[in-house]
């Protein structure tokens, strides 16, 4: 098994666990090659023999293309890293000093370790189809996804590009990823110097507001001076000096605007030409076919075409496949809503002597470009992937979610979770959380309630209790946002009206 292709290649010896119904037209490094045509897209499996171990194991490779005229495999080392399987290409052989690690692909959870040979100079490992006891017995054997697990996977998005791009500073050195201290939320010395300071915040929303909704990069800064310091906003303070940051209201004026073209990036759509050299590429896979669902669903042919044009297939599964029994009954590509907005998560923490009665000691935000704020508390940062379900579970998966670069929120069982669920995981440069729209509603979050609980006179051991309410009354409250058309990031995100009658009646 060789590595050419921008897409996983199923040669004949492979064993076939469901096919998609979907085709890709394939097309080679030069365009003076033929192309072929309606190639099918499927789920196949393949045995590795470890010979130290004496271990089977079962590959999956999902979303590859089936060509059963070719007598190997093919599989890029970008997919097996997007599948969280630790690659190495070098041959040990060209090392000074090598190591197990050199030359081989490793898998954390089974242990399992291929090491890799070389024909001529490529590198490959023996696999081959899988036997009838393989096939009855499958779950005696461990089993590997060599591919992401999901039931799409697009190589030509861009995101990629923008996250290698994103590694290296303008010097074209490596940043560095330093983890931030974090965010506090009830300190006395904080507490005792913002004391008695009020924001303007219809002011500050205004401004706020006009930075996001600004269409024009060219007019420069749209927040003055001037205007940062009448804000006099406490978390402003807190969070620069939080990043180890000097405040100065120019300096966040330029951090602002940064914020906005960074949103306009991710709602663009860019189409670029590059100049790349494959073996094999593929083009849009397609669905069902109209004939097939008006033969399955006994309805007429048009009403079968017009309902592939307004219906999307995000679950595959194929009746016709032996193995089918053997499949995963896991649909969650199907299951969470799908929500058309760009999610933004992080991090909110507190003290250690504000530690709820709960437990909690920190909490997940995740911010819509609606404004659409949800609030998780948790009892450590590792619960991150456990906050992230939950948020999938009660209001959906996103498009696109973008996180900081720390290590509990982009590790491997969080990028396969959104892989499953068909969201797209952005990762932000390092050193670059201005540009996380959370951060700023973490800022947002934490002084109101600081005011609800100093009114109140709420202990502060309820604080996850006082977060929660306020993250329900941000859903339901219509702002002056220019991408809410006169409603409420709860109707726009959901398209349907929110209730408030278990919050309006009382503090």
């Amino acid at each position: 098994m060789d590595s050419h292709a921008n897409m996983a290649v199923a040669g004949f010896d492979c064993t076939v666990i469901a096919t998609s119904g979907r085709y890709a037209t394939v097309t080679p490094f030069s365009s003076n090659l033929p192309t072929m045509d309606m190639v099918e897209i499927g789920d196949v499996a393949i045995a590795y023999d470890d010979p130290i171990s004496l271990q089977t194991y079962l590959l999956v490779m999902r979303n590859a293309l089936l060509i059963p005229s070719m007598d190997h495999n093919l599989i890029p080392p970008f997919l097996l890293r997007m599948a969280g399987l630790h690659v190495d290409e070098t041959p040990k052989h060209q090392l000074a000093l090598p190591t197990v690690d050199n030359h081989s692909i490793y898998d954390s959870e089974t242990g399992m370790r291929i090491h890799l040979k070389l024909n001529g100079i490529f590198s490959y490992f023996p696999t081959r189809a899988l036997t009838l006891d393989e096939i009855d017995n499958w779950d005696r054997f461990p089993i590997v996804f060599i591919t992401p697990d999901g039931d799409a996977w697009d190589p030509n998005t861009l995101h990629y590009a923008d996250n290698e791009e994103a590694m290296l500073d303008t010097n074209g050195l490596i940043v560095e990823h330093g983890i931030r201290p974090p965010n506090i939320l009830f300190s006395e010395a904080e507490l005792s110097k913002l004391y008695g300071k009020e924001v303007a915040w219809s002011r500050f929303n205004d401004v706020v507001d006009a930075v996001h909704v600004s269409d024009e990069r060219s007019q420069g800064c749209p927040l003055t001076a001037d205007e940062v310091v009448k804000l006099n906003a406490p978390m402003i303070c807190v969070q620069l000096a939080s990043l180890g940051v000097n405040y100065e209201p120019l300096c966040f004026a330029t951090r602002v605007t940064a914020c906005n073209i960074f949103e306009k990036q991710l709602s663009e759509v860019l189409v670029n030409a590059f100049a790349t050299i494959h073996a094999v590429s593929a083009g849009r896979s397609k669905g069902v076919s109209a004939e097939h669902l008006a033969k399955v669903w006994c309805i007429p042919h048009d009403d079968a075409a017009q309902t592939l044009g307004v219906t999307t297939q995000s679950l595959r599964h194929d009746p016709d496949s032996s193995l089918s029994r053997n499949v995963g009954t896991n649909n969650r590509a199907v299951r969470y809503r799908k929500i058309k907005s760009f999610f933004f998560m992080d991090t909110l923490f507190v003290t250690a002597a504000a530690k709820s009665l709960c437990g909690n000691i920190c909490a997940q935000l995740f911010v819509s470009d609606k404004g659409f704020v949800a609030f998780y508390p948790m009892r450590k940062q590792q619960e991150v992937y456990l906050a992230l379900k939950k948020f999938a579970k009660e209001v959906g998966a996103p498009d696109v979610l973008v996180c900081d670069p720390h290590p509990a929120q982009i590790k491997r069982e969080v990028r396969e979770f959104c892989t499953q669920i068909g969201t797209t995981l952005k990762v932000l440069e390092a050193e670059t959380q201005w540009a996380n729209r959370a951060e700023l509603y973490i800022g947002l979050m934490k002084e109101a309630t600081r005011k609800d609980m100093r009114f109140s006179g709420s202990p502060l051991v309820l604080w996850d209790y006082c977060m929660e309410r306020r993250a329900l009354i941000f859903q339901i409250t219509a702002k002056k946002l220019f991408q809410l058309n006169g409603t409420n990031p709860h109707t726009s995100t959901f398209g349907t009206e929110a209730d408030i009658s278990h919050i309006c009646q009382y503090g």
